[in-house]
């Protein structure tokens, strides 16, 4: 399914996607597999790396563009403002390191690479930000809070009690 803007991003999640869990206020590292050399030999070098997000698929979050520079260790950096002192590049992986992560960061990622020579490649990583359990309660049949201990019940009784959680886990 395409988005208006051309892009693929509401189509279900296929298995060319790879996962990455990650823990909220946590960071993780991104790998964009397209970016490994290219060529019959394996020396057509990436020039301009750019990173999407779903929320924002036609806009890159974070671009690396050695284009100018004659490769990625000398490129321009650049970043949405969301990314600002939490998002790193490293030119030897290939991967963007997210530090403190939020809910917001959690979704479907995009890594454009262009290379010197040869076609344009790119790869998708979905990003699954998870939460602790969090307004942990537990209540009796009747909705009424359980604190402390329950009970004393005889042998036999009935006890129904529910937990109510909020989070994400994964």
């Amino acid at each position: 399914m395409m988005h208006p803007t051309g892009s693929e991003w509401l189509r279900p999640p296929s298995q060319d996607a790879s996962v990455v869990v990650g823990q909220l206020g946590g960071r993780v590292e991104l790998a964009c597999g397209a970016a490994e050399p290219r060529g019959e030999e394996g020396d057509d070098e990436p020039s301009l790396l750019l990173w999407f997000h779903e929320s924002r698929p036609a806009t890159p979050l974070y671009s690396v563009d050695g284009r100018q520079a004659g490769g990625l260790a000398g490129a321009q950096h650049s970043m949405a403002d969301a990314w600002a002192a939490r998002a790193y590049f490293s030119s030897v992986s290939h991967s963007l390191r997210l530090e403190q992560l939020s809910a917001e960061d959690q979704g479907r990622y995009r890594c454009r690479v262009d290379f010197r020579r040869g076609r344009t490649r790119s790869s998708t990583i979905a990003l699954v930000v998870r939460v602790s359990p969090h307004n942990v309660s537990i209540t009796d049949e009747l909705g009424a809070e359980m604190r402390g201990t329950v009970g004393p019940f005889n042998d036999g009784d009935p006890l129904d009690l529910f937990c109510t959680a909020h989070g994400i886990g994964a």
